[in-house]
Parts: C-alpha cells; structure tokens; sequence
C-alpha cells in the first residue's frame, strides 16, 4: 500500500484507504475518488499539484490529500 503522492506519472491505481475528516471524504466521494476507486496518474513531479484521471475527470490535487489517500498499484496482465 502506497500514498497516491509516491505513484509515478502514468501508473494506474485501486484506492485503497483514505485517512481524512469527514468533510474531506465527503468531498473526495463528490469527485468519485471513494474505496476501490480506479485511479490513473496524469502527472506527478514529486512537487506542486498532481493530476490524476478519475473516470473521464482529470482533477488537480495538492501533496497534502495525495498523502492521505492509499493506493495499491494495478499489474498489468496484457
């Protein structure tokens, strides 16, 4: 398991853990960011934003709610 923050560019994750309040999960949810959620990785430069890719959204969030949603990288079976 692995903070979304870690996860290079271009990897594609499952959520697996979200460590946030109340509002913050509510919101995360409204954004379709919820357990078992698929996730890809637009961008991460390890500092500033990320972009990620949630259903046919790409959203922008900060380091801070990228280290408190956990993810676990999906393996490709092609």
């Amino acid at each position: 398991m692995d903070k979304l923050s870690d996860i290079k560019s271009g990897t594609s994750v499952t959520v697996i853990k979200i460590t946030s309040g109340r509002n913050m999960l509510g919101h995360l949810s409204s954004l379709g960011i919820t357990i078992s959620a698929n996730i890809s990785v637009v961008k991460n430069n390890k500092v500033g934003p990320m972009l990620v890719k949630v259903n046919e959204s790409v959203l922008s969030f900060g380091r801070g709610i990228c280290n408190k949603i956990f993810v676990e990288v999906k393996i490709d079976h092609s």
